[in-house]
């Protein structure tokens, strides 16, 4: 239809005719983005409520806690409001529950990180024999440090008893 039309690449484009083909890969791309920009702003409000809770609990009040993140005093109360923490009694226990669920987020991301380092170390068990032996020469010296740390508290405490100084080098 466009060849019997005879209308050039410019004219299609200002009254938005085009291959079937290419708007198919237009709109897939464009969904690629909009998804991409959804899951950055939710990185990002994720972001803003750890915020809040750490200046929560670093003692700001609501209003400086929105002047500070750019934001409106009723959403940093109902970042409170969803992150648990219902106590209006006193800051000090807001701050206090504000201190709980900033370690529970803290928690859980250090068990997520020594999951995916313990799976990596299985896999590298699993895999690499260099790194088997290298592994048990560590879990070896660990053994031997480990002893040698008891044996000097055990000659430390000796000397204690005995009325002599102990040695300088007891840290190890």
């Amino acid at each position: 239809m466009i060849e019997y039309l005879d209308i050039d690449e410019k004219e299609q484009e200002t009254i938005c005719l085009k291959p079937a083909g290419v708007r198919k890969k237009e709109r897939e791309m464009a969904k690629k983005r909009a998804e991409e920009n959804r899951k950055r702003r939710k990185e990002e409000k994720e972001k803003k409520k750890l915020r809040v809770l750490e200046l929560l609990m670093k003692g700001y009040t609501q209003q400086k806690i929105a002047g500070i993140i750019g934001c409106t005093q009723s959403t940093v109360s109902k970042v409170i409001k969803e992150s648990g923490i219902k106590c209006k009694k006193g800051r000090r226990k807001i701050i206090e529950s504000a201190k709980v669920i900033c370690q529970t987020i803290h928690t859980k991301k250090e068990e997520k990180q020594k999951a995916k380092v313990h799976k990596e170390m299985e896999h590298l068990l699993e895999t690499n024999p260099e790194f088997c032996t290298t592994m048990d020469k560590l879990n070896e010296l660990k053994k031997k440090r480990e002893r040698y740390r008891k044996e000097k508290e055990e000659l430390n405490e000796r000397r204690k008893n005995a009325g002599m100084e102990p040695d300088f080098c007891s840290a190890v």
